[in-house]
């Protein structure tokens, strides 16, 4: 079943788990555009942050705010910073999201509602500044898709990208620095949401996508995704936009074409032994339900 109208492709993954990638193929297309890490907007604003200068001075994302009838200073697209409300406002928002009853959940959302209603403007906004049918938001966070489940502005669909733990866990460590068990413990906790919320989603709402699979054979895994939001197989074209105006991603990241994709299979070779054990200890039978030998 595919969505027919304007739509949101919301991408949900582990950081280093490929978001990048899928969502710079879909912005080959021409229906489709790109916001990058939405739920980041409203740090970005509070610390002058943007695409090469501020997020207010940007004549794009100006644009866009301005469409969504808000001020950068009143834009909310944070979760609560609190961790226990935010653990309170996700598991809220998932149930209303399993049930299909967000009206019945959204009044109980202290902060996601304002969340959600700002994020289905932005977005909406973004889709008719570009005449786009797709508008694409790789939040990657689980609790960000959630929230955005629970606006009016637009259906939603999400795609769940997997990659083998170890792979992710050695990449984020080697751009990070941050320990192997937070690496891994993270992981887990966020391949376990996407679990969740893809049971309850169906095959109707959501798209489980395997970052070996997305790098072996970009054309197919993108064309099936591209069939359940309703862009045109022909659609896509094959040289990135010069100017990105998205937000967050990895740092120098230029742009994909389905010619340029290649799998990073660097941990096999890289990552130490003991590092291996940490995170088997940790993740390992996740991983191996996952069928990650």
């Amino acid at each position: 079943m595919s969505i027919s109208g304007d739509s949101v492709l919301c991408i949900v993954g582990d950081s280093r788990s490929g978001s990048s990638v899928l969502q710079g193929l879909f912005e080959l297309h021409r229906d489709a555009t790109v916001v990058g890490e939405l739920r980041r907007l409203e740090l970005f604003i509070a610390e002058a942050r943007g695409c090469g200068q501020p997020v207010p001075d940007c004549d794009q994302w100006g644009d866009i705010m301005s469409r969504a009838n808000l001020r950068p200073k009143d834009v909310r697209t944070r979760a609560p910073q609190t961790r226990l409300l935010k653990r309170f406002e996700e598991a809220v928002a998932f149930s209303g999201t399993a049930m299909r009853a967000s009206r019945l959940t959204s009044p109980f959302l202290y902060r996601g509602r304002t969340v959600a209603n700002h994020s289905g403007r932005l977005l909406s906004a973004a889709a008719a500044r570009a005449s786009a049918r797709v508008v694409v938001d790789s939040s990657k966070d689980p609790g960000h898709a959630v929230y955005l489940l629970h606006q009016k502005k637009l259906p939603v669909h999400v795609a769940f990208l997997c990659r083998d733990g170890r792979g992710t866990v050695w990449s984020k460590i080697s751009r990070t620095g941050i320990s192997p068990e937070l690496a891994a413990r993270h992981w887990v906790w966020t391949t376990r949401s996407m679990l969740a919320l893809s049971r309850a989603l169906g095959p109707q709402r959501s798209s489980w996508i395997r970052y070996e699979e997305l790098c072996a054979d970009p054309h197919t895994v993108v064309r099936r995704v591209a069939d359940r939001v309703g862009l045109a197989h022909d659609g896509f074209g094959e040289a990135a936009h010069a100017a990105r105006h998205d937000i967050g991603g990895s740092p120098g990241f230029a742009g994909a074409t389905f010619g340029t994709v290649r799998e990073d299979m660097r941990w096999r070779e890289e990552m130490p032994r003991a590092m291996r054990a940490t995170f088997d200890a940790i993740g390992g039978d996740l991983n191996r339900r996952l069928d990650y030998a």
